[in-house]
């Protein structure tokens, strides 16, 4: 299984990546579902399905992360706490895997989202660089 080369942090950067509003809104310690909503509408603008299918697909790809070791495609963040580092090949993963029902939410099964990993990750390591 080939490692993931470039990591994407999904750690929170602060109002420099979004609008100070936004920020403000923002609950360190709670759910930011709707703060979620709010950036992938301004992401998507008239295309509220994509912002849906997004958002469905992070949540999918979070639970899956709770519940299981993705390693070597999400690992610990080296800043600490509890901040990941999510490879590409994950976040390819994420976005073309089957969503399924798991306990009555939009999930991943997970053999299934680890071969999709594996394959892009496979992909990446053979691109040139």
């Amino acid at each position: 299984m080939a490692a993931p080369r470039q990591l994407a942090s999904l750690h929170w950067r602060g109002p420099s990546t979004l609008s100070k509003k936004v920020e403000s809104r923002r609950d360190p310690e709670g759910d930011n579902s709707d703060l979620a909503l709010f950036v992938a509408a301004r992401h998507f603008g008239k295309e509220p399905h994509r912002s849906h299918a997004a958002i469905s697909r992070m949540g999918a790809l979070s639970r899956l992360m709770k519940s299981r070791s993705l390693e070597p495609w999400v690992t610990p963040s080296a800043e600490g706490g509890d901040s990941v580092m999510v490879s590409r090949a994950a976040l390819e993963a994420a976005a073309r895997c089957e969503l399924i029902d798991v306990h009555g939410e939009a999930g991943f099964d997970y053999r299934k989202f680890m071969a999709l990993c594996a394959e892009y990750g496979a992909t990446e390591a053979m691109a040139p660089t």
